[in-house]
């Protein structure tokens, strides 16, 4: 994902969330201890069939290969963008970017065979990207010949005749229009495909989507405006060797946006069949129950025992807590609580001498300094009365 495209909104959103009271509360993955990291991911695995989880295993596993097929983009673009050389010594480049690219990419353990068996295992219902893919493949083959690819022209002359000066013009407005070079949207490729592996292997099912819709979104505008900015002005300004060796690799860098977009879509239409797993709960401390154990009858110095039910109504270990019992004459007590897992009880004894007569007012408060996070506060108090007679 692309740092100049997102960092102005990760820099804002990450402000407000630091200062939003719901920090505590929520704490997304990232804020959450290694602990209940794990529990978060068993939880949400468990929502996932077994095909998903394999989808999502083979998208971490082919990954390196997404990442590949844009490097070659990269190999093929820099040569022409960073200097200018004579009709020969062009087509010679793109030859030879040609020939090693088509090597790189068509062989049994290369990328683009890599990418076709993967997309026809977890996505058998597209076949847009297989041949996208295969046209990517084709006119590397024919670029190694490059010289009988432009020379049916007769129109063409030899001179460079200022091709490389008008290029130059219109990639500096492509990058003014989209805010990107051509090298920065293949990186960023890259880029994404790496924050999408690592949103695969922790099940962010939500987050790649979000990612995956504005990579495509940005993929079909860049892909847009490399055709009406650059490539249709080429094509009709310089009748020329050098400019037809330039369009035809700027024509391959066209078909290296047409592969991203389509397996773009074939993963977006394959991950919305996924439906979002909800996150657990975070831990939740509650003061559920109170009972009395009384003596068959009650009077003043009778002694009694309460008996105190702590829960952790949340879907994550709770931290240890400490939990205060106030008697009726105002005095009070501190017991310890254990960490305690999902739905997990913990139960234990108090005495207490009865002192007055009356109503006796018993409150427990877990986890009663706040020291342990929770989602929710308001449900730690719980509440009994004791009547005394006089």
């Amino acid at each position: 994902m692309s740092i100049k495209r997102y960092s102005i909104f990760i820099c804002f959103f990450s402000c407000f969330f630091l200062l939003s009271p719901s920090y505590l509360v929520l704490a997304g993955s990232d804020g959450l201890s290694k602990k209940h990291q794990k529990e978060e991911l068993a939880f949400i695995k468990k929502q996932l069939t077994e095909e998903d989880k394999a989808f999502l295993k083979d998208l971490v596993s082919i990954k390196d290969e997404f990442k590949k097929i844009n490097k070659l983009a990269i190999d093929l673009y820099l040569p022409i963008s960073t200097k200018e050389y004579s009709c020969s010594k062009t087509i010679q480049l793109i030859k030879s970017s040609s020939r090693r690219s088509f090597k790189k990419i068509s062989c049994s353990k290369c990328p683009g065979i890599k990418i076709k068996e993967f997309l026809e295992k977890q996505t058998p219902q597209d076949s847009s990207s297989l041949l996208a893919l295969d046209s990517l493949i084709n006119s590397y083959a024919k670029s190694r010949n490059l010289e009988d690819l432009i020379s049916n022209n007769n129109k063409l002359n030899t001179s460079s005749g200022g091709a490389y000066h008008y290029l130059k013009i219109r990639l500096k407005l492509f990058e003014q229009t989209v805010n990107e070079d051509l090298e920065s949207i293949f990186a960023s490729s890259s880029d994404s495909f790496d924050l999408l592996s690592e949103q695969a292997k922790n099940y962010k099912i939500q987050d790649m989507k979000s990612l995956l819709m504005q990579e495509l979104t940005f993929n079909q505008q860049a892909k847009k405006m490399l055709r009406e900015v650059i490539i249709t002005p080429m094509q009709s300004s310089n009748l020329t060797y050098t400019n037809a060796a330039l369009l035809a690799a700027l024509e391959l860098l066209e078909k290296h946006l047409q592969v991203n977009e389509n397996i773009l879509l074939a993963l977006s239409e394959r991950l919305y069949s996924i439906p979002t797993p909800r996150k657990p709960h975070f831990a939740d401390i509650s003061a559920t129950e109170i009972l009395f154990n009384l003596p068959k009858k009650i009077k003043i110095g009778s002694k009694i025992q309460l008996l105190i039910t702590i829960e952790n109504l949340g879907e994550l270990t709770s931290e240890a807590s400490k939990t205060k019992i106030i008697f009726p004459d105002e005095s009070f007590t501190v017991r310890s609580v254990p960490k305690l897992g999902l739905q997990e009880e913990y139960k234990f004894k108090i005495n207490y001498r009865v002192k007055n007569p009356g109503n006796n007012n018993f409150s427990v408060v877990a986890n009663f300094d706040h020291k342990a996070l929770e989602a929710d506060f308001t449900n730690n108090l719980a509440e009994k009365t004791l009547l005394v007679e006089k």
